[in-house]
């Protein structure tokens, strides 16, 4: 996955986006709460085809890396 796929995986579970998508970025900063991480983890799932435990101080890198299963 990469993050322009990322990305439009917040647009589809309508989390908003001030600004870039920096692979910097913790998920608590792009203004999630766990109820989002949980919704968005189900398509990432999907994606991945296994499952993955994410957090609030995961960054976009972390989560990318999760879904390529490259950790």
């Amino acid at each position: 996955m990469s993050v322009n796929e990322f990305s439009e995986v917040l647009k589809k579970n309508s989390v908003q986006i001030d600004g870039s998508l920096n692979e910097n970025l913790t998920v608590g900063e792009l203004g999630m709460d766990s109820f989002d991480i949980m919704m968005i983890s189900f398509d990432l799932e999907t994606h991945a085809g296994h499952e993955l435990k994410l957090s609030l101080n995961d960054t976009i890198c972390d989560v990318l890396r999760k879904v390529n299963n490259e950790v």
